[in-house]
């Protein structure tokens, strides 16, 4: 199985905690994310997420 057409968000309930523009950039993150983008432990969502709150924070100063 190819990994990087099996990716998928692996725990959406994740994405309502967040801020609402935070959740759409990770939503937008997640749709973009490939197996090579992902660390080693880590998963689509949670790395979707950590991306979009680094957005964020710079977005905000």
């Amino acid at each position: 199985m190819d990994m990087e057409t099996d990716q998928k968000v692996d725990n959406p309930e994740s994405f309502g905690k967040l801020l609402p523009q935070v959740r759409e950039k990770a939503m937008e993150i997640a749709a973009t994310l490939s197996a090579q983008d992902i660390p080693k432990g880590s998963s689509v969502t949670a790395e979707a997420i950590r991306r979009a709150e680094e957005w964020f924070t710079e977005l905000e100063g």
